[in-house]
């Protein structure tokens, strides 16, 4: 009777480490396919908005104009803010931790940078909704590359990591902190290669004009006008 008791005990203790176990692979590797759908529901929305949306100023207006120059000067310091990250980044992936320059301020400055772009390119279309809709669709399809690449930089650099972690926000800079330090790929090529790499930011601009060119000849149904 022991015996048996024993067995039963062993046995329900076994067969809940296993569905831990089993709920754990199952939950890792739903992760993937739930940011997959995060990513298509974001740009799907975008899209919608997009296509059956309008801005409720006209393009010629002052209100409609000061929001699209506004999308300029932030889509030209996305382009110049990336530029100026590629400079420190080391040519190999195993490289040193780089904690000085933009990456003294924030962990993820290039990302920043393109958020930023995303929101300006948003804003050429005439609408903060618009902006607004783009920049967050940008951190939704990033934050998953932003958790994997600080996933592998906390392999490879451990407590190094940890400490900059600690200290550095992700995605909010803190000037205070700073510091400067030796580039990493100073030379002409890095930075034509930083630029191209970042032009089709100022592609939306023609996109937008043509966008509204559609809904004013009503090749495209307008269902509601937005801010």
């Amino acid at each position: 009777m022991l015996l048996q008791s024993h067995r039963f005990i062993i046995a329900h203790v076994c067969s809940k480490r296993m569905g831990s176990s089993m709920a754990n692979l199952s939950g890792t590797a739903g992760r993937p396919a739930l940011k997959r759908k995060r990513t298509i529901f974001a740009l799907g929305t975008l899209a919608v908005m997009l296509l059956a949306t309008q801005p409720q100023w006209a393009i010629e207006s002052a209100t409609s104009t000061s929001i699209r120059l506004t999308g300029l000067v932030f889509i030209a310091i996305c382009v110049a803010g990336r530029c100026w990250c590629g400079l420190y980044i080391p040519q190999t992936r195993t490289g040193p931790l780089i904690t000085y320059g933009p990456y003294s301020i924030v962990r993820n400055p290039y990302h920043l940078f393109s958020v930023l772009g995303a929101v300006g390119a948003g804003f050429q279309l005439g609408s903060l909704i618009y902006g607004f809709v783009a920049g967050i669709t940008a951190l939704v399809v990033f934050s998953s590359t932003i958790k994997r690449e600080e996933r592998f930089l906390s392999n490879l650099h451990g407590v190094e990591y940890e400490y900059y972690r600690r200290h550095i926000r992700r995605l909010v800079p803190s000037i205070r902190r700073w510091r400067t330090g030796r580039l990493a790929n100073y030379s002409a090529e890095t930075a034509a290669a930083g630029l191209l790499d970042s032009l089709h930011y100022f592609a939306v601009i023609p996109f937008a004009w043509f966008l509204e060119s559609l809904h004013a000849s009503g090749g495209l149904p307008v269902v509601f006008t937005l801010p």
